[in-house]
C-alpha cells in the first residue's frame, strides 16, 4: 500500500486537477523566472497554404503545415518530460501575446528582424519575452526543438531541478540536411500555361521532395524554363543561365544532383542534328559534372530522361544522346545513375495529368511527378 499511495495521489492530481501528466523527475522549467504553463505555443502559418488550398485538395495541404507538426511533437515532449500541457495556437489565428513560445517563422512584430539564414542554420533563444526556434527551413525548425529537448534532458542544466531560460539563453549552429540539386528546364522549375511561374514553390517537383522530406532534406530548384543542354542554340543554353551560375555557388553542399534536359534542344532544333550538334550535347553534359564536382568531388548523380505527349516522338534520339552521356560519365568514374522516367511517366502517371498544352504537368500533375520522383528516384534507386 505505501508503494501504491504515492502513485494513485500523483494520478489523482494530475488527471483531476491539472489535466496533465504527472511530472515523475520532480523537474521544472521557467522561462524568465515565469511558469512553463503560463505560456502559449504558437507556430508560423504555412508560407503557400492559401495558394495550396486554392489549388490542391484540403487534405493534401493539411500534411503540409510542418510548423504545425514541429509544435505539436514538442509539446507532446514537453508534456512527457515536466507533465505539463501547453495550448498551440497558428499565429494568424491568435492575437499576439507577452507569453510565448515561436515555432519556425512568425508573424509575430515583437520578432520580425531575424536573421537570413542558410538552410542549415538554427537558433534558440530568448527575445522580448518569448523563446523563440527559428531555422533556415522547416527541417532546421525541427532540429532546433531537439537540439533544446536534449538540452533538458541533461541534468547538468536544471537548479535544484528548474531548467531556467533566461534572457542569454542562446543554442546556435548548424545541422546538416542530405542536400538534393534540381538541374533542368520548366518541368523542373515548375512553369504552368496558365499560372505561369506563379505557384513554383510549392507545386513544382522539387517543392514536392521538399515537402515529403521535409525533416531531413533541404532541395535546390535550378529549373530554367526553356532552356537546352546544348550550348550552340543562340539564348537557350542552361549553362548560360543564372540559375547554372548559382548552381555551381552552392554545390560544395550537395549530396545528389538530378539532371534533366533534352526535351527542349529538340522543340528548339527539329533540323537533322549533325555530329557537331550531337558532340555538343554530350560535351555539354561532361562540362556539367566537371564544373560541379570541381567544387564537390563527392556528389552523387542521377541522369533522367523525360516524356511528354507533345515531343514523345523525340524520345529514342534524346535517349540516345544521354546513354552517351552516362556511359562517358562512369567511364570517367563519376557517382552516377541513369533512371528511366520517361517509361514511369507514361506508365505511371498518362496523358492526363498534363495542362492543355501536353508539354507541362497541371498543378495536381507536378504533385504526382513529384511523388513519382521521390519512390522511383529517392527510395528505389538511392535507397533515401
Amino acid at each position: 500500500m505505501k508503494k501504491i499511495l504515492p502513485i494513485l495521489l500523483c494520478m489523482i492530481f494530475a488527471i483531476g486537477l491539472t489535466g496533465t501528466a504527472c511530472n515523475k523527475g520532480g523537474l521544472k522549467m521557467k522561462i524568465l523566472g515565469n511558469n512553463l504553463k503560463d505560456y502559449t505555443v504558437v507556430y508560423g502559418k504555412y508560407e503557400y497554404e492559401d495558394a495550396m488550398k486554392a489549388d490542391l485538395s484540403a487534405a493534401s495541404y493539411t500534411e503540409w503545415d510542418f510548423n504545425r507538426l514541429i509544435a505539436e511533437e514538442f509539446v507532446a515532449k514537453i508534456n512527457e518530460k515536466f507533465g505539463v500541457t501547453l495550448e498551440i495556437k497558428k499565429d494568424t489565428e491568435s492575437t499576439e501575446t507577452q507569453k510565448e513560445i515561436l515555432i519556425g517563422k512568425t508573424n509575430r512584430v515583437s520578432l520580425t528582424d531575424q536573421p537570413i539564414f542558410t538552410p542549415y542554420d538554427y537558433s534558440v533563444g530568448v527575445k522580448n519575452n518569448k523563446l523563440f526556434f527559428y531555422g533556415g527551413c522547416y527541417g532546421t525548425t525541427y532540429a532546433a526543438t531537439k537540439y533544446f529537448l536534449d538540452y533538458l534532458a541533461d541534468e547538468n542544466n536544471y537548479t535544484k531541478k528548474v531548467a531556467n531560460i533566461d534572457a542569454d539563453f542562446s543554442l546556435q549552429g548548424t545541422h546538416d540536411l542530405i542536400t538534393i540539386a534540381c538541374i533542368g528546364a520548366s518541368n523542373t522549375e515548375g512553369y504552368h500555361p496558365e499560372n505561369k511561374f506563379a505557384n513554383v514553390n510549392y507545386w513544382s517537383y522539387p517543392a514536392t521532395l521538399q515537402r515529403l522530406n521535409w525533416k531531413t532534406t533541404y532541395v535546390y530548384n535550378f529549373g530554367s524554363s526553356g532552356k537546352t543542354m546544348r550550348t550552340d542554340i543562340s539564348g537557350a543554353s542552361y549553362q548560360a543561365t543564372q540559375k547554372w551560375s548559382d548552381c555551381v555557388a552552392h554545390a560544395e553542399n550537395f549530396d545528389y544532383v538530378f539532371i534533366k534536359l533534352g526535351t527542349n534542344d529538340f522543340i528548339k532544333d527539329k533540323t537533322t542534328w549533325t555530329d557537331a550538334k550531337k558532340t555538343n550535347f554530350v560535351n555539354s553534359f561532361d562540362n556539367m559534372l566537371t564544373s560541379l564536382s570541381s567544387e564537390n568531388p563527392n556528389i552523387k548523380y542521377t541522369l533522367l530522361n523525360f516524356w511528354t505527349p507533345l515531343t514523345e516522338v523525340y524520345n529514342s534520339k534524346i535517349d540516345e544522346l544521354l546513354n552517351v552521356c552516362y556511359n562517358n560519365a562512369l567511364a570517367k568514374n563519376y557517382n552516377i545513375k541513369f533512371h528511366n522516367l520517361a517509361s514511369n511517366i507514361k506508365n505511371d502517371l498518362g496523358p492526363s495529368q498534363f495542362s492543355s498544352d501536353n508539354l507541362h504537368f497541371s498543378s495536381k500533375g507536378y504533385c504526382k511527378f513529384g511523388d513519382l520522383v521521390d519512390k522511383k528516384v529517392l527510395q528505389n534507386l538511392w535507397n533515401i
